[in-house]
């Protein structure tokens, strides 16, 4: 099996994914923050934290969760980039060897 190269290009890619990712989301996080912030009780700051945590470990996850499709669907590109290439190289020289 063929090591794969980890590029920084995809790294970059999975960033900028989750990125957009959080700022589509970010006015229900926003809304549901503005909704605990509401709450009469004792224990406000305790669900305060408990809102700003669960976002925070979601986001995590879906970090994780992208790291694997984007790391995966690479794999699979390049390694199909890989083979293809073969075979158009390979196309290539017959069709060298027969023009001579």
């Amino acid at each position: 099996m063929r090591k794969i190269r980890t590029k920084s290009t995809m790294y970059i890619t999975l960033l900028l994914t989750w990125l957009a990712l959080l700022l589509l989301v970010m006015p229900a996080f926003i809304h549901t923050v503005r909704d605990a912030s509401e709450y009469q009780g004792v224990l406000k700051p305790l669900v305060l934290v408990l809102v700003v945590l669960n976002a925070l470990f979601i986001s995590y996850f879906w970090l994780n969760g992208l790291k694997d499709i984007i790391y995966v669907s690479t794999f699979y590109l390049n390694k199909y980039i890989y083979i293809y290439m073969e075979i158009i190289l390979k196309k290539v020289a017959l069709f060298l060897k027969i023009k001579k």
